[in-house]
C-alpha cells in the first residue's frame, strides 16, 4: 500500500506541476504477485509498457508445494473430510501457470521483449547471469547503459552467495500430495513438461 501511495503521488504531483519526468528517473511500480502470471493479457491491456517477469520453478517442487500449502489453509479454517481438498483442481491451475505465459509469448510476438521467463534454479545458481538476461530481454543493445550500477551489482553478488547456500527444509512426494506416481505426474502435466523438458525425470 505504501509503494502504491508513493508511486501515485509522485506522478500526481508531477502532473499538477506540469513537469516532464525524465525516462531514467521515471518511477516504476514493482508488484511481486505470482497470481498475475495468469493475468498477463489484462496487465498489458491496462499497462501497455509493462514488463512481466515469469518465475518458473520445477513442477516437481512447485505443484506439490501448492497442494500442501492449500491443505494447511483448509486445516486452519475448516475440517476437511478428505486429506487434500481440491487437489485435482489445484493441479490444473498450477499447470496453467506454466503453459499460459509461454503460449501468450508465442501468440503475441510484439510483446515478447516485455515478458521475461526466469527459472528459479538458474537464479539460485547464478543470480548475476539471470539479472543480465533480464535486462537483455527488456532493453535493446543501445539502451544497455540502464544496467544496474556497481553498488547494485555488488549487492546482487552478495545475494548470489546467499542463494547458492540456501537449502529448503521442505520435501514433497507426488504420491502423498497429488496422489500420483512420478510417471503419472509427468503425464498429468505433460504440456508443462514439454515446454520445460529440463524438469523431466521419467518421460524423456
Amino acid at each position: 500500500c505504501v509503494q502504491r501511495h508513493l508511486f501515485a503521488h509522485t506522478l500526481l504531483h508531477a502532473y499538477k506541476r506540469e513537469e516532464i519526468i525524465p525516462v531514467n528517473t521515471f518511477p516504476r511500480y514493482l508488484s511481486k504477485n505470482p497470481t498475475f502470471t495468469l493475468r498477463i493479457d489484462s496487465i498489458f491491456d491496462t499497462f501497455p509498457d509493462a514488463r512481466v517477469i515469469v518465475m518458473i520453478r520445477n513442477p516437481y517442487h512447485a505443484i506439490p508445494s501448492m497442494v500442501s500449502y492449500i491443505q494447511k489453509c483448509w486445516a486452519n479454517f475448516a475440517e476437511p473430510v478428505v486429506p487434500r481438498p481440491f487437489r485435482s483442481e489445484l493441479q490444473n491451475m498450477c499447470s496453467y501457470h506454466y503453459t499460459y505465459p509461454h503460449e501468450y509469448r508465442e501468440t503475441h510476438p510484439k510483446l515478447r521483449n516485455q515478458i521475461a521467463i526466469l527459472h528459479y534454479e538458474d537464479c539460485k545458481s547464478n543470480l548475476m547471469d539471470s539479472v543480465t538476461h533480464l535486462y537483455k530481454t527488456f532493453f535493446s543493445e543501445e539502451n544497455m547503459e540502464i544496467l544496474p550500477d556497481r553498488p547494485t551489482m555488488d549487492l546482487i553478488e552478495i545475494d548470489q552467495i546467499r542463494s547458492k547456500n540456501f537449502v529448503s527444509s521442505h520435501s514433497y512426494s507426488t504420491i502423498d500430495t497429488c496422489g500420483l506416481t512420478e510417471t503419472e505426474f509427468e503425464e498429468r502435466h505433460a504440456e508443462a513438461f514439454n515446454i520445460y523438458p529440463r524438469y523431466k525425470k521419467i518421460c524423456k
